[in-house]
Parts: C-alpha cells; structure tokens; sequence
C-alpha cells in the first residue's frame, strides 16, 4: 500500500517507493476512473524540515468511451506528481492552499489519497478513437463509422421559417 513509516523518513531523510496498485483497489472506488492494469507509482518521499515532499510519477491505462461513438477505448495515462504535507494545517486550508495535511500524531502517511487526486486529475475529461470518428447517427443511432445510414437530414432549421419570409427593399 502507498504508506510511509515516518519515523524511518526521519532517519533516513529520503525514501523510495516502487509499488503496483491494482485496478480493482478500493482506492479507486467512486472516482470515475477505470483502470484497466495496475497503476505504476515511482515516488520519492524526502523530509522537508517538518514538512513532507513526494515527487515521481504515476503511468497506467484507463479505460473510456470515445465522446462521438461512443467505444470503448483503451487510454495510456503518465503523470509527473508533486505533493507537499504540511505540519499544522487543517484539512480546509490545507485544500485552499494546494497542500495535504500531515497528520499530527500518526507514525504513518497515506499517500493513497493525494495519487488518487492526481490520478483522477491526469485522466482525460474527453477522448476520441480518432480525429476521423464520424460518431453516432443522431436519429438512428448507428455507428456512422461502420455503416451509413438512411436518414433523411433536413439543412433547414423551422424556427427561423418566419424570419426567412421577411422581404427588404
């Protein structure tokens, strides 16, 4: 798990994690990102005065749905983290100044919580399986990729029918 033993980051002033966090983690419950293979964390965990930095980076592949057609898609997602724990600073204005809280008595950090965040945040909001994708055909439904299909489009639209009768001189 994404845990880190504060008082070994206190000997030794720099910590290493390397770990795999499995797609179907409780950590990504409710997050609206779907994993498809374990994410990868490479972190370094560095003692900042009283302070805690956490730097490296997350990769993984999400699953999504193209915004036209909408397949499934397969989506690499790499991201640089930062994150900065900060003694003394309450949840609130912790969210307010962009840092996490450290907590105060607790031998024991959990990063799960700030790389879910980054995660959530590196996913892309929109995706398509191409620039070429046609989408789907807004009467019928079919996959205007695969096929073409017999709908009748009308270019003109009827609520503007009374504006085009008007003559000018």
């Amino acid at each position: 798990m994404l845990k880190v033993d504060l008082s070994q980051l206190e000997k030794l002033r720099r910590l290493r994690i390397d770990e795999h966090v499995e797609a179907l983690d409780p950590l990504w419950q409710n997050s609206e990102v779907h994993l498809t293979e374990p994410l990868e964390v490479s972190l370094e965990v560095q003692q900042a005065g009283p302070d805690v930095v956490v730097r490296g980076i997350i990769s993984g592949e999400i699953e999504a749905n193209c915004r036209r057609c909408l397949r499934d898609m397969r989506v690499p997602v790499r991201e640089e983290v930062s994150l900065l724990f900060r003694h003394g600073v309450s949840p609130f204005d912790a969210e307010n100044e962009e840092v996490y809280s450290l907590p105060e008595n607790d031998r024991e950090l959990d990063l799960g919580p700030g790389i879910r965040e980054q995660l959530v945040l590196a996913a892309p909001q929109f995706v398509n399986c191409s620039d070429e994708c046609k989408g789907l055909c807004p009467h019928c439904g079919i996959h205007l990729n695969d096929a073409t299909c017999s709908c009748e489009t009308t270019d003109s639209d009827n609520r503007w029918a009374a504006l085009r009768k008007l003559k000018f001189d």
